[in-house]
């Protein structure tokens, strides 16, 4: 009432199973011990139950403070406030705290007093939603909460979204039941490790069946065999690189297959781990990028006809998928054609052996011209004619500088020495030339591939020039067009030119020769 809210009261239940009706204004409840505290102005003991009004209540519990019975919150938005280091359970008959439970509570905060710990809440067995939108706070199957460190989902089927501002300073655990996780629309960073534990940015996560990064350029990495997961990369060019030791790698769809016990999609580019990697693209399937890393890697094609593409640093293309790291590549099933490029020599030491596996299969090997003559009269050229003449049922050996090729299973092959063109040098500058002419005499050069002739009368002119006059007298004869002003000349195929003059002064023939 009135005097509660305004003065001071000590109100002491005694025995019995005792309620503490409040007003209906914004009270203040502390509860301080076992069924003691204050409310507002009050001060009391040996009340086992309290009942908030209809106003926007706010209750703090501080560390050994509760209530055997009931703490109803009744109407309003109404704030609880747990002690550090206690659980908040939140349940379909509302929020227990340290052995007290709660209704009528739309908002729930740690931190409400005592030594210090992580505040964390406990769901129940039903199918919960959590959405963490900022440090340490967010919501629970509508119950707001703040200061929260860790979060345990329990049983049931939950969904957990971590927003681009949310993180937890402990652990979203999602607990038994099939539960998926939601990123953000950012850039997220997920790590996955064993027993489905791993941390997506900053926030620790275990025991979920299912993650969605969604949109962004996600990053994913791999640290150890993961228990099965459904991971869904989203939207954006995402990549996962692996840190285990024998990665087993299944492309069965464009940018979807496993890792493992990873099922995945919609993620671009794949980088396996340092040990002996096995992965398999099945027909039809790709990668933006696939690349084996370190370690003695094998890389399946399929039943397919397929088109390889290897460069002598083992990197290059099966039909849709850029591939690197990879020293062994077996074509399986299919009539497949391979293109082994040497134009351009390995900077590093690198081993491949390409299988051709069964079907009808043709190996291109392309090296530079420069390349070959370097062959010749070595072990490696006889051991590359020798394979070419029939190289069904036989295998080549052969090392290309520091590039060791091997090659079985090919039904047919071709060799080509290409020359790589020479670099092109820069255009050399313009000459000038002139030639003189008189009123009676015939002037002449050779080797000319344009000219421009400057003269007073008639002339004569047969080359490619360009015939610029300022004389109405002047005139072009033979194949040309003709202006006495300024005349472009084309189509003479000599380079010799004949000039000869009417002017009783000599004339000058001025030509710009370049090439």
């Amino acid at each position: 009432d009135a005097a509660g809210t305004n003065s001071s009261l000590n109100l002491d239940g005694s025995t019995g199973n005792d309620t503490f009706v409040a007003n209906s204004s914004n009270n203040l409840l502390t509860l301080t011990g076992e069924n003691q505290g204050t409310l507002d102005q009050v001060t009391f003991s040996n009340i086992e139950n309290v009942s908030l009004g209809g106003g926007d209540d706010s209750v703090v519990i501080q560390a050994g403070g509760k209530l055997t019975g009931l703490l109803d919150g009744g109407g309003g938005s109404n704030t609880l406030t747990a002690p550090d280091g206690t659980p908040i359970i939140i349940g379909g008959d509302g929020v227990s705290v340290g052995g007290t439970t709660f209704t009528g509570f739309g908002k729930v905060s740690g931190g409400g007093g005592g030594s210090g710990g992580t505040n964390n809440i406990e769901a129940n067995d039903q199918a919960n939603t959590v959405n963490i939108t900022g440090a340490g706070s967010g919501s629970i199957d509508g119950t707001s909460f703040a200061n929260i460190q860790a979060i345990d989902l329990k049983g049931g089927n939950d969904t957990a979204t971590i927003g681009t501002a949310g993180s937890l300073t402990g652990v979203l655990n999602g607990g038994s039941g099939t539960d998926i996780l939601n990123a953000n629309a950012s850039a997220n960073s997920l790590i996955i490790n064993a027993s489905s534990a791993g941390k997506v940015d900053g926030t620790q996560i275990s025991n979920f069946e299912a993650i969605n990064t969604l949109d962004g350029n996600d990053s994913v990495t791999v640290n150890n065999s993961a228990t099965a997961l459904a991971l869904n990369a989203g939207n954006g060019t995402d990549s996962l690189t692996s840190t285990t030791t024998a990665d087993i790698l299944n492309v069965s769809g464009a940018n979807a297959g496993s890792l493992g016990s990873i099922a995945f999609s919609n993620l671009e580019n794949v980088t396996l781990g340092a040990g002996n990697d096995t992965a398999t693209i099945a027909t039809g399937a790709s990668l933006t990028a696939l690349s084996g890393g370190a370690g003695t890697d094998t890389l399946n094609t399929n039943g397919s006809a397929n088109t390889t593409t290897i460069n002598s640093s083992s990197s290059g293309a099966v039909d849709g998928t850029a591939i690197s790291s990879f020293e062994r590549i077996d074509l399986k099933g299919g009539d497949d054609n391979a293109t082994v490029d040497l134009l351009n020599p390995a900077s590093t030491s690198k081993s491949l052996l390409l299988d051709g596996g069964d079907g009808l299969d043709d190996l291109d090997i392309k090296i530079s011209e420069q390349d070959f003559v370097k062959l010749q009269n070595t072990d490696a050229l006889s051991k590359l004619d020798s394979y070419l003449t029939d190289p069904n049922g036989k295998s080549l050996d052969i090392a290309f500088g520091d590039f060791n090729f091997s090659a079985i299973g090919f039904e047919t092959a071709t060799f080509n020495h290409v020359i790589n063109p020479p670099t092109p040098k820069p255009p050399a500058a313009p000459t000038l030339t002139t030639v003189a002419a008189s009123a009676s005499d015939t002037a002449s050069a050779s080797g000319l591939e344009g000219l421009n002739l400057d003269v007073g009368g008639a002339a004569n002119i047969q080359a490619p020039v360009s015939l610029k006059s300022t004389s109405d007298a002047s005139t072009v004869e033979g194949n040309v067009k003709s202006d006495a002003h300024a005349t472009e000349v084309l189509g003479i195929s000599t380079s010799t030119l004949h000039a000869a003059s009417d002017l009783s002064v000599g004339s000058v023939l001025q030509s710009i020769v370049s090439g």
